[in-house]
C-alpha cells in the first residue's frame, strides 16, 4: 500500500527530525530517528533522508508487515510507536488494543502475523481501534521510569 507508506514516512521523519545527540536519550546519537545504538555501523551524522527512508522501509514497514494493514492511520501510528519503543512492545500494545475492543482469538505476543493482521483488518470499528491504540500507547509512556523529559513529545505524537 504505497499511499500508506508515503504518508507514514512523511509524518515519521517530520516527528523524528534531524541530527540529535542528547545524553538523556537512550537512543544516543540519532538522525531521522535512526540511532547509533541500533545501527552502530552507520555514520549517523551524515545519514541522508533517503537512507533513513530505505532503512525504515526494509527494517520496519516490510519486515513487520505494516504494508498489509489496510487502515493507513493505524499503520502510520504503529510505525511511529515501533520506532520509538521497539517493535515487540508496539505490537503487543496493538494486539492488546484489538483484544480490549472486541477482538477474539488473539494473543498479545508482540508478533504481527496472519492472526493479528486478520483481526486488525477485519476490526468492526477501525476508528475505535486507532483511538484505543493511542490510549494504550500513552499509558505505556506514562509508566516508563524517568519519562517526564520526553513525555510531552511522546504524547503529542500519539494523539495526532
Amino acid at each position: 500500500m504505497k499511499h500508506c507508506w508515503d504518508s507514514a514516512i512523511k509524518e515519521l521523519l517530520a516527528d523524528e527530525g534531524g541530527y540529535v545527540n542528547d545524553p538523556y536519550d537512550p537512543g544516543g546519537e540519532t538522525k531521522w530517528g535512526i540511532s547509533k545504538r541500533r545501527f552502530p555501523q552507520l555514520d549517523i551524522k551524515n545519514l541522508t533522508k533517503q537512507q533513513a527512508e530505505a532503512i525504515y522501509c526494509q527494517q520496519w514497514w516490510l519486515r513487520y508487515r505494516y504494508d498489509e494493514i489496510v487502515d493507513c492511520e493505524l499503520a502510520g501510528e504503529l510505525l511511529e510507536a515501533s520506532v520509538n519503543i521497539g517493535p515487540s512492545q508496539a505490537h503487543k500494545i496493538l494486539q492488546e488494543s484489538v483484544i480490549m475492543t472486541g477482538g477474539d482469538n488473539l494473543v498479545a505476543d508482540g508478533i504481527i502475523g496472519d492472526k493479528t493482521l486478520f483481526a486488525v483488518n477485519g476490526h468492526w470499528c477501525p476508528g475505535w481501534l486507532v483511538d484505543a491504540f493511542r490510549v494504550e500507547l500513552i499509558k505505556y509512556y506514562t509508566s516508563l521510569p524517568g519519562s517526564k523529559r520526553f513525555l510531552g513529545g511522546w504524547v503529542r505524537r500519539a494523539i495526532k
